[in-house]
């Protein structure tokens, strides 16, 4: 059986390194571990890594080390993924201000992940949004996505 792709956005790498949310930095450390062991397959893309970019120091190189550690896909810009960002924005799945949000949900559909993982669970990995966002996919022929948290996956993978 094939490993699934694990799309990580921004805000799940952060969280290696989010002391006052110990919840989720669990977690994350949890699904960083999986990741290390190869038990699924990684992937990022150009924003993420322009997001994380952003991030200060020392953080950001924390957060950079952390993900030499782990083998990942990185997913390129290009036209196809900001189309489809671009027709999530015109059927109103996000608003303008959650554009990069719109950008990673596009890059993961269109760089072939099986499952999108955030911790942004209000622009992001809800029912609404994943509802909206494979209303689009169908219309215009792309599959549908998953998004979830990484505790689901971690639990997940404690069930098996």
């Amino acid at each position: 059986m094939d490993k699934l792709k694990l799309y990580l956005d921004t805000c799940v790498i952060s969280c290696l390194d989010q002391w006052n949310v110990p919840h989720n930095m669990a977690y994350t450390l949890g699904l960083w571990k999986l990741l290390k062991n190869g038990v699924y397959i990684a992937c990022i893309s150009d924003i993420t890594i322009e997001e994380l970019e952003k991030t200060p120091e020392p953080k950001r190189t924390f957060l950079f080390n952390e993900l030499s550690e782990i083998n990942f896909v990185r997913i390129k810009n290009d036209e196809e993924i900001v189309r489809l960002r671009d027709f999530y924005l015109r059927n109103a799945v996000l608003t303008e201000h959650q554009k990069n949000d719109l950008w990673h949900i596009a890059s993961s559909v269109v760089g072939q992940c099986d499952v999108a993982v955030s911790w942004n669970m209000k622009h992001f990995a809800n029912p609404r949004t994943i509802q909206r966002v494979n209303q689009v996919n169908s219309t215009f022929g792309y599959p549908a996505v998953q998004i979830v948290t990484p505790e689901i996956v971690v639990q997940w993978e404690e069930l098996s």
